[in-house]
């Protein structure tokens, strides 16, 4: 209230100014409740459980040999902002161009997975807010669309969970994916597609990471001022490519693997059940 009180009656401020800011008051159609005023404060970070997984800048960075994030073969969610965390003072000498605690650099398209939700020492809880993630990886993740896809992602957890009494990565997955859910970015194959789900079941353990050695490094392009006009540079799906003798020898490897992760992982104990 004195952020508007200010500017209607300050008088070092111009006249013009100030019965400018006369015409401004609080939203007449939003905040009913509380007298049209916000009923709680926008609060952009606070503490976190430490769980099972924890998430850092190393999370949304592009891998040199693949440019693609980190590989997450149990990720519920992707995500695709900037980090960011605002300053928390204002620049000044000896450095008049550094803002300390300011942080903004571009991402690639990045998994979130799992363990992130399940706190380290708690049972029959999981924890899609106050998340297990770093200051600075926390910074990609406070977006709106990742909260709603996190919020889906621990609700059918918990669904499936009290249903069946154990956890199956596989299972998960695949409930995931039957509801919509994305947990892997390809820039080519759309949810419309009939072959959408299949992809996002095998790209988790990481048959769409093909190695593009001396390929640039994935950069964000703007356009028009908007951060995603353009598709991340080397994370197409490719499904017309003819099958080289290198990729069907990488699969043969990631089945081997992907087998041994799946059968170890049904009954697994996490840290929640």
């Amino acid at each position: 209230m004195g952020l508007l009180y200010f500017p209607r009656n300050e008088p070092r401020l111009p006249e013009g100014f100030r019965a400018e800011a006369r015409r401004w008051n609080l939203p007449k159609d939003e905040f009913a409740e509380s007298g049209h005023f916000p009923p709680a404060l926008y609060v952009r970070e606070a503490r976190r459980f430490p769980g099972a997984y924890v998430f850092t800048e190393h999370d949304v960075m592009a891998d040199p040999v693949t440019q693609r994030s980190r590989l997450q073969p149990e990720s519920v969610a992707v995500g695709d902002y900037v980090i960011n965390s605002h300053g928390v003072d204002e620049a000044r000498a000896p450095y008049p161009d550094v803002r300390e605690g300011y942080v903004v650099f571009g991402t690639v398209p990045y998994q979130i997975p799992y363990g992130l939700l399940t706190p380290r020492g708690a049972k029959n809880l999981l924890v899609p807010g106050a998340l297990s993630a770093s200051h600075v990886g926390f910074g990609a993740l406070r977006l709106e669309p990742i909260w709603m896809a996190l919020g889906q992602a621990a609700g059918v957890a918990a669904e499936l969970l009290l249903a069946d009494g154990a956890e199956s990565v596989g299972k998960l997955g695949a409930e995931f994916h039957r509801r919509g859910a994305m947990t892997l970015y390809v820039s080519d194959v759309a949810r419309t597609s009939p072959l959408w789900e299949m992809v996002q079941r095998v790209g988790n353990p990481g048959f769409f990471d093909e190695p593009v050695e001396g390929a640039p490094m994935v950069t964000r392009r703007l356009r028009f001022g908007l951060q995603y006009a353009w598709a991340p540079d080397h994370h197409a799906a490719r499904l017309d490519d003819v099958l080289t003798a290198e990729t069907r020898a990488r699969w043969r490897e990631l089945l081997g693997r992907a087998g041994r992760f799946l059968r170890r992982w049904p009954g697994r104990r996490g840290a929640c059940f």
